[in-house]
């Protein structure tokens, strides 16, 4: 069998060299394209929507599982930002699936509130995420009654001073805020329990 030019021989590997790198930028292009096969993070535990993703809340899925794939943000990256919608535990999510504010569509005849960290102890806001229940006790003169409410969204300052959203309906709302304002004022202590 006779052998190839010295030219053609070099042309040759040089075009399987260049079919092999085609496919590769191929492959890794189809892939980063197709959302289903982009996540390179899972989320640990179920979260609703306009949850806010602290530490520990979004890992890094094995590369086992994943298929080849490339994301230019880090688990860091998702603290402090929202989630777009539910998440099951083990869902992927990519950082473009998540808000930097939550999503706070007013449900019909409500007004917002927001629950400082003054009346908050550090744990309980700790463990606020949207759906949860409140109570507001001490509003009332005879501090019997409480006002239960359901937690919108957990909005946090650049100094991690945060708030909790909750929906008041709008017919309540004038003697709610006269309420929370004579509470305050007669130096009575406006307390709020988390329901877990």
């Amino acid at each position: 069998m006779k052998a190839l030019p010295r030219g053609t021989a070099r042309f040759a590997a040089w075009a399987a060299y260049a079919v092999v790198v085609t496919l590769g930028f191929a492959l890794l292009a189809s892939n980063r394209g197709c959302g289903a096969h982009r996540t390179v993070y899972e989320t640990t535990r179920g979260v609703p929507a306009n949850h806010r993703f602290a530490a520990g809340d979004v890992v890094t899925v094995p590369l086992a599982r994943t298929r080849l794939s490339w994301s230019s943000a880090t688990a860091r990256d998702f603290e402090g930002r929202y989630a777009a919608h539910p998440y099951a535990r083990g869902s992927g999510i990519d950082l473009g699936e998540t808000t930097a504010e939550p999503s706070l569509r007013e449900p019909p005849n409500t007004v917002m509130y927001a629950i400082g960290p003054e009346l908050l102890e550090p744990a309980d806001m700790n463990a606020l995420d949207p759906g949860t229940a409140v109570e507001i006790c001490g509003t009332e003169a005879s501090e019997a009654r409480c006002l239960e409410l359901a937690v919108a969204a957990v909005r946090c300052d650049r100094t991690a001073r945060c708030s909790a959203a909750v929906w008041i309906p709008r017919a309540k709302r004038a003697r709610i805020l006269a309420s929370l304002d004579a509470a305050v004022h007669a130096k009575r202590a406006v307390r709020v329990f988390v329901r877990r």
